[in-house]
């Protein structure tokens, strides 16, 4: 199976960094291909403009990123949550790339969800308690305007939306490396349940 990543962090000292390597291992471990889209080293312009959204024409950078989106049975994002959302880095590839006329299209019947058969898996670092973020609704705000009125809106299926809180510099490193584990073991059966791949009993992440 084709697993695309897109990741949305502009250091790779950061744990998000080392969410992307954990990701990338099992999902080639399992024998799947695998096509990494670093934002920030690809310094990916973010900006969508008055020509490119009047006119939907595609540019050469954006035919090619939707060309791996095409080809993609998994899109992965890994990205932090700033200010509760997304990078605009990450914002901007969601609105440069999927667009209308390739991820959903508008006539007189309605709308059209273009990417249907499509998985999603995506994978938030921020800075605040997970209480906070739940008795704030937060999460739910984040799941309606992400997973539904996005991904969902064009058609995909949305396997996991993963969260580590707390993440700070001066953050437990014990405790960031329990829910690093539990999110290897969550990334896996959601990744078996999809891909019904069988693995050895003695593999370890």
């Amino acid at each position: 199976m084709n697993h695309l990543i897109i990741f949305g962090h502009p250091s790779l000292e950061s744990l998000n960094k080392t969410i992307l390597d954990e990701v990338v291992h099992i999902c080639e471990a399992n024998g799947n291909n695998v096509v990494t889209r670093d934002l920030y080293k690809m310094k990916f312009d973010p900006v969508l403009t008055k020509e490119e959204f009047c006119s939907q024409t595609v540019s050469e950078d954006i035919n090619r990123e939707q060309e791996y989106v095409k080809n993609a049975d998994v899109v992965i994002f890994i990205y932090p949550l700033w200010w509760a959302g997304m990078p605009a880095i990450v914002k901007g590839y969601i609105d440069r790339v999927f667009s209308n006329g390739f991820a959903y299209s508008i006539d007189n019947n309605g709308i059209k969800k273009l990417l249907k058969n499509k998985k999603v898996i995506i994978i938030n670092t921020h800075r605040s308690q997970m209480n906070d973020y739940t008795q704030k609704g937060v999460y739910n705000s984040i799941s309606i305007l992400t997973q539904q009125q996005i991904f969902e809106f064009c058609g995909m299926e949305v396997l996991m939306h993963y969260y580590f809180d707390e993440v700070t510099a001066v953050a437990d490193k014990i405790a960031l490396k329990t829910k690093l584990d539990a999110l290897r073991y969550s990334f896996k059966n959601k990744l078996l349940k999809f891909s019904k791949i069988n693995m050895s009993s003695n593999f370890f992440f």
